[in-house]
This record gives structure tokens, sequence and C-alpha cells, in this order.
């Protein structure tokens, strides 16, 4: 606890501006959408959800995405994805369908 720690997801693409989503999933549920960022010519593209405070943060480049969580909770205990657009989830919303 207190401490926070950085997930890395590395990504190869030919588009030119991919956009890139973390999701928080907890046992026995369904992933939640945290956060979107643009890369590249959609690096002005943000977008994030209600789980996403101010402990979060998110960033991406041309070959990776990073999602930092600061000042670390237990009940920051999950598994956490990314995902490179296209994808399943809408970043309109805060669940998959």
């Amino acid at each position: 606890e207190g401490a926070s720690v950085t997930l890395n997801c590395s990504y190869s693409t030919s588009s030119p501006g991919p956009r890139l989503f973390w999701y928080q999933q907890f046992p026995s549920s369904a992933p939640q959408f945290m956060v979107m960022t643009g890369a590249g010519t959609s690096s002005t593209l943000y977008q994030k959800s209600n789980l996403f405070t101010d402990r979060f943060s998110s960033k991406a480049d041309k070959e990776l995405t990073m999602f930092v969580i600061s000042s670390l909770k237990v009940s920051d205990s999950a598994t956490y994805h990314c995902a490179l657009q296209p994808t399943m989830c809408h970043f309109q919303g805060t669940s998959c369908t």
C-alpha cells in the first residue's frame, strides 16, 4: 500500500493513429473500462471513465502504452488489460458488452 506501479503494454500496428484502452477486471466480473489514450495522429484523444480517479494516469506512444497507479490500495488488486483498437468494448460506457 502507498507505493506506485507502472504497467506497460507494448504493441505493433500499421495504423497512424491507434487508440489504446485499459480495463480493470475483478474476479468473477466483466472487465471495466478505465481509460482510452490516443497515439500518433490520435494523440489528442483521451477518454476516461468515472473509475479513473486522480491516482491513475495513462499515456501512449508509438509502441507502448503505460498505466500508472499511485498511492496503491488493497482495492486496486485486480487484473488490468490493455487493448488496441479495434476492440469490442466502447469507451462511451464503463463495461464490456
